[in-house]
């Protein structure tokens, strides 16, 4: 799926607020670059070192861009994943991938490139946290 994203640095409590920083510089991008979006907002945790992660945040485009400034194009998807969808406050989803860690386990699968979320429920459309739906796709080695 083509993307358009941006990079942050960030401790996991401030994962929302990063990407309440950078999603809307990639919204402000889509027009400068002709595309459109055709999916959900989407994070894919690229590294963690302890409390600190490296993330990507962006959005589902239409086609293949190369980016503008800090805002990159790429793709995400493509592979064999294991998927879940949590529904809940952002702050339980650890859980969803505890449970997808034990999966793997449990099957003999191994993680292969970063996870990500695709976040299906708007927050600002739906104030209830216990009612956001989150879409999680964790790749794993064929």
């Amino acid at each position: 799926m083509p993307v358009l994203y941006m990079r942050a640095t960030c401790s996991s409590k401030e994962i929302a607020d990063t990407l309440g920083r950078i999603l809307p510089k990639v919204f402000a991008s889509l027009m400068d670059l002709c595309v459109r979006p055709v999916g959900p907002p989407f994070c894919r945790y690229t590294a963690w070192r302890g409390d600190e992660c490296d993330l990507e945040g962006g959005v589902l485009v239409d086609g293949l861009v190369s980016g503008v400034g800090e805002v990159e194009g790429g793709e995400i998807g493509g592979c064999k994943a294991v998927y879940t969808l949590h529904q809940g406050a952002y702050t339980e989803l650890h859980e969803a991938y505890d449970a997808m860690q034990a999966w793997m386990k449990d099957h003999g699968k191994t993680a292969a490139i970063p996870p990500f979320e695709l976040y299906v429920t708007d927050p600002g459309k739906v104030p209830d946290p216990m009612q956001w739906k989150t879409e999680v796709f964790w790749p794993v080695a064929e």
